[in-house]
């Protein structure tokens, strides 16, 4: 072999070497920078209780609410992942029930519901320990509660008894509580606010009548728009939650076959999500700020329970959180089972819900489950042009 061939036989072992090397190290990238903080941790169910629920989380994802059952107690709770569950306390500790739904962008308020000593009653918590009691739309039958708060806290949404039924209300502290009305107005219809946008001024829920059940948007110059339903199916939809500027709506629609979870906009309308294989059932509990995310539950043929929390984005459509977390990211879940996701974080990386942990208990959890970052991004592309100049060259060779 002449010196020339020896040489450039050389170089050709030398490049293919870096390719390796550069193939290696781009796969430990991708496999490292997908796998950064991507975590799944159980919030703890106390000694004696029956379980322990995760319900809301704030929009920063740094604060999760919810309650546990125990002995004596329903009891709230905010949970961070520096000091664990702590208890909101009551509003009237001779009836200790509290249950935490929903919290601020930053998690110093928090809603819910409560037993006072006139009844069942919506509270407002706030981060110097302070819970009040909102009142209730009627004074005759006092029943109200609370599922949803803008960002800043100011305002509360929820529904309360009123007349002859439940109506959906708007609070504010200058106002109190205010009845939003029903879609027709017709008597006994009902209405329930379920959702509210970050600056408080787009309110998502249901009405209902003997006509059916339909979603709503509200807002103070427009009033309660209907959104219609599911192509094929019959007037039975609920608005669930809400985008962060009240622009993307999700909720559950019913088609021929099954009760599916829908994505709302203005201008392509109701559209369903999709079924996994064997479902019949599914519920989205919350979306990302800007509604590219969605995440809820979902229930298969003979299930009458949650079994099984998705998460559903355009790309890659409804996947199950616990698939994505154990196969995609490699977290390890052994003993549980995600029964439902009941909330997001504006950013869409933090997830919360509930399952069946190893010791067969329902409790609840947080998961962060991170976008691929820049690293990653990179890696992906560097073995891209590595496998592309593999490929040219085995071409040429051929």
């Amino acid at each position: 072999m002449s010196k020339k061939s020896r040489s450039t036989r050389h170089s050709i072992d030398l490049k293919r070497l870096c390719l390796i090397v550069a193939m290696v190290n781009g796969l430990t990238l991708v496999q490292s920078a997908l796998a950064e903080h991507a975590t799944f941790q159980g919030v703890g169910v106390p000694d004696g209780a029956a379980f322990s629920s995760i319900l809301g989380l704030s929009g920063n994802g740094s604060v999760a609410v919810g309650f546990t059952s125990e002995p004596t107690a329903l009891a709230g709770f905010r949970w961070t992942k520096g000091t664990g569950r702590v208890p909101l306390g009551y509003l009237n500790d001779s009836k200790p029930i509290s249950i935490a739904r929903a919290a601020s962008t930053d998690g110093s308020v928090i809603v819910g519901l409560g037993d006072s000593a006139l009844g069942n009653e919506a509270f407002r918590w706030t981060d110097d320990g302070t819970m009040i009691g909102l009142g209730a739309l009627s004074t005759s039958f006092f029943q109200s509660d609370a599922y949803s708060v803008s960002g800043d806290g100011s305002i509360i949404v929820g529904r309360s008894y009123a007349h002859s039924a439940y109506e959906a209300y708007r609070w504010t502290e200058s106002t109190g509580m205010v009845g939003l009305g029903t879609l027709d107005n017709e008597q006994f219809s009902t209405s329930t606010a379920n959702g509210i946008s970050t600056d408080g001024n787009v309110i998502v829920g249901f009405s209902s009548s003997e006509k059916g059940t339909e979603a709503f948007r509200w807002t103070e110059s427009e009033g309660m728009i209907p959104l219609g339903d599911l192509p094929g199916g019959s007037v039975v939809s609920r608005a669930t939650a809400t985008s962060s500027d009240g622009s993307v709506i999700v909720g559950r629609g019913r088609t021929d076959a099954a009760s599916e979870a829908f994505r709302w906009t203005d201008s392509e309308g109701m559209t369903a999500l999709g079924l996994l294989p064997g479902d019949v059932f599914s519920e989205p509990t919350g979306l990302s700020s800007d509604g590219s995310i969605i995440v809820g539950y979902k229930s298969s043929i003979g299930q009458f329970e949650p079994d099984g929390a998705f998460i559903w984005t355009e790309r890659d459509g409804t996947r199950l959180i616990q698939d994505v977390l154990s196969n995609e990211y490699g977290v390890d879940l052994s003993g549980w089972q995600l029964s439902a996701a009941t909330s997001i974080s504006g950013d869409g990386k933090t997830i919360t819900g509930y399952g069946r942990n190893p010791q067969g208990l329902d409790e609840g959890w947080v998961a962060i489950i991170p976008e691929p970052t820049s690293a990653a991004i990179w890696a992906l592309g560097t073995l891209m042009l590595v496998r592309r100049h593999r490929i040219s060259r085995s071409s040429r060779n051929h």
